[in-house]
């Protein structure tokens, strides 16, 4: 009864999810960065031109075809195959190798939507490195369908040390083929990054380079559990995606769920804490040692869902050499702009070709500052460190004796205490079971970049409270109270804990970042304030002179999927407090970012 009940969930979902992915299809006479976005042309000219000059200091010397061989056997050490799609240069030689795994089918259409970055082609799928622009340069690319998924047979194990394992075979069956230099890199967004992190643990010889772009590293605390709250969004999403086109479209090829279906919703739901479960699912950062290019993004997928692994995999990495940048945008624009190519190309220029082109000599940072919601609105900026050694950590204390309106935010810790409580759950309107606390308007420009830290003296009438906190800028030409508390041009970014998961690694928290251990529960003594620190996705955003900033609270986020979004009914269940001023140290920390000195 329950597999049928989880089968017809699936269905379910995966029609909702081909309805919704049916965009306006763009033109290939249009090519890219389509004229209705105005910003993207001027950058991707703009890159074009450094592509040009690179080209003729760095590029082949001879024009290279495309060679496109489909579906071709990969064996497996346990003798599973994998299919895979090569494409490579139409010319005799040994060419590096950019090779992709990925569980949302090799072969599966993806029509390049109006205004994306991606040029449309007759190759080109989602998520993956596109081989009518790498192969010019005299690269192979290599698609393969993880095991159980698209043409590849066997049971499905995705994102795990069984799909690690493949993908370590794969690396080094493509160093042994005639047509490649022994020189294999990883490319590719989301699940084709996360994967990259996993099997960069396992070694193999012949890696000698990984970008993941958008991936996140750490499954628990990045997606199904963020601050040891079940995400409802992610594991449907997950769960939709990956068997969608055994669900809805029918494939010649599609396997029987008895055969090739092992993943189960129920093991992500049961499994609340982090255990070993989750070891498998998450990166050996002591084992990451290759050359790494993490490409993390401020916004991206489900409010910059994967951003938290990309600065992971930047700060604890064991690898020598490593590098990171932060963009804005969707979540494949930046991958398929041409800056974005122009750095992945130098990077593996120099990693698999060995070109010296001074990429590795350039900062290591390279970060989108962002100086308002719109996608191009930001300057880059090159640092040596995340971090930043020179950030400034303030902190603004909440204050929530303003009687029937908004608590305030403030450079001193309030002298009286005072509290506001609200039901919980909520968080479906505007106005519903929400605080909010306001700064006074910035007297003069303020950048914050870093890390974020929200430290809060809480109650609830049960034994758990679930905060989910956003942070907003509110523009001097708007007054605060007329926001939305939660709107897509006015997030700057989020935070959740579950209270009864307040328990901090010594190790690995820092003044500026608490990390949860999520090893065991701690319940909440009913109407007894308890301290807890949550963990704010890092940001930036510069916050003009006269704008304000907003921290919003509930027991509930839309972006969770616990609310009215997915039409489910929640009884209000508990009332939550937070407790501010005199003994109850309520704060949200900030990292105000100076300007570099000059030298």
């Amino acid at each position: 009864m329950l597999r049928g009940w989880k089968m017809i969930l699936l269905v379910i979902l995966s029609v909702i999810c081909l309805t919704c992915a049916e965009p306006e299809i763009k033109i290939p006479e249009t090519h890219y960065g389509d004229a209705k976005v105005t910003e993207a042309v001027a950058a991707n000219n703009k890159a074009l031109e450094l592509i040009e000059e690179y080209w003729n200091e760095y590029g082949p010397k001879q024009e290279y075809g495309l060679i496109a061989e489909m579906n071709v056997d990969i064996p497996m050490r346990d003798g599973t195959v994998l299919k895979a799609n090569i494409f490579r240069p139409d010319s005799e030689g040994a060419f590096p190798v950019i090779m992709s795994m990925t569980g949302y089918m090799k072969d599966r259409p993806w029509p390049v939507p109006e205004e994306h970055e991606a040029r449309p082609g007759k190759y080109q799928v989602w998520e993956l490195p596109n081989p009518e622009r790498w192969v010019p340069w005299g690269y192979v690319l290599i698609r393969i369908d993880t095991r159980g998924s698209g043409q590849s047979r066997g049971l499905a194990a995705p994102l795990g040390g069984q799909e690690a394992d493949d993908y370590h075979d794969a690396i080094e069956w493509a160093a042994r083929q005639p047509w490649s230099n022994g020189n294999v890199g990883l490319s590719g967004v989301s699940y084709i990054a996360i994967n990259q992190w996993y099997v960069a643990a396992k070694q193999p010889p012949s890696l000698k380079a990984i970008i993941p772009w958008e991936g996140l590293a750490d499954q628990y605390r990045d997606c199904f559990f963020r601050g040891g709250i079940f995400s409802f969004t992610f594991a449907m999403f997950y769960m939709g995606e990956f068997m969608r086109d055994y669900t809805v479209r029918g494939w010649p090829h599609a396997q029987t769920y008895d055969s090739a279906a092992n993943l189960d919703i129920v093991d992500f739901v049961w499994n609340r804490l982090d255990n070993a479960f989750w070891d498998d699912r998450r990166a050996d950062w002591s084992k990451v040692r290759v050359p790494l290019y993490s490409a993390g993004n401020w916004n991206g997928w489900i409010g910059a869902g994967h951003l938290r692994g990309n600065l992971e995999g930047f700060k604890r990495a064991a690898a020598k050499h490593k590098k990171l940048r932060v963009h804005t945008g969707s979540h494949q624009d930046a991958y398929y702009s041409e800056e974005g190519f122009f750095d992945q190309l130098r990077f593996f220029d120099y990693w698999l070709k060995g070109i010296d082109n001074g990429i590795m000599d350039e900062p290591p940072v390279k970060l989108a500052i962002r100086q308002g919601i719109d996608r191009f609105d930001f300057d880059w900026r090159f640092e040596n460190e995340w971090p930043i050694a020179r950030t400034e950590y303030r902190k603004l204390y909440l204050d929530a004796s303003r009687a029937g309106g908004p608590g305030s935010l403030s450079n001193e810790l309030p002298g009286e205490e005072s509290s506001v409580t609200y039901d919980a759950p909520g968080g479906y309107k505007e106005d519903d079971n929400i605080v909010i606390f306001i700064s006074e308007p910035f007297g003069e420009d303020t950048e914050i970049t870093g890390e974020i830290k929200l430290n809060l003296w809480v109650s609830s009438t049960i034994d758990d409270m679930n905060v989910h906190a956003n942070i907003l800028i509110a523009q001097p030409t708007l007054h605060p109270l007329l926001h939305m508390w939660f709107g897509e041009r006015e997030v700057v970014t989020v935070g959740f804990l579950s209270a009864q998961h307040r328990e901090l690694d010594p190790e690995l928290s820092t003044d500026s970042r608490p990390y949860h251990r999520h090893k065991r529960l701690l319940p909440l003594e009913p109407g007894e304030p308890t301290e807890v620190q949550v963990e704010i996705w890092p940001t930036s955003m510069v916050y003009r002179k006269g704008s304000r900033l907003i921290l919003a609270i509930s027991a509930d986020h839309p972006m969770m999927m616990q609310g009215s979004m997915v039409g489910l009914y929640r009884a209000r269940h508990a009332k939550d407090t937070i407790h501010t001023g005199g003994k109850y140290s309520s704060y949200l920390q900030i990292p105000v970012v100076p300007a570099k000195k000059e030298k």
